[in-house]
């Protein structure tokens, strides 16, 4: 099953299609790239592209599953934003 914005929801998913925690459920500590793209508003290649270059850290896992910390995106968010308010652009 999948929400508007392509993220897959099911017994694990902890978000709602905001981006936020559902009540009640524990805060999640780690994201896929696809919900990590959905949250950020990129594609999933240029996702995975980051990913691969270094510039979105992944949590380290056996295996091929990527897994992007929250507190990384939270971090990507917060410098997105500070630097929109030191260039005076709003969106």
């Amino acid at each position: 099953m999948e929400d508007v914005r392509g993220i897959r929801s099911g017994s694990g998913d902890r978000l709602r299609s905001d981006g936020t925690d559902v009540p009640g459920r524990p805060a999640r500590l780690t994201y896929s790239v696809e919900e990590v793209a959905a949250l950020l508003g990129l594609s999933r290649s240029k996702t995975y592209e980051l990913v691969a270059g270094g510039e979105i850290p992944v949590v380290p896992l056996a295996g091929r599953r990527k897994l992007i910390a929250r507190s990384t995106v939270e971090r990507l968010l917060s410098s997105e934003a500070s630097s929109r308010a030191a260039s005076g652009r709003v969106d």
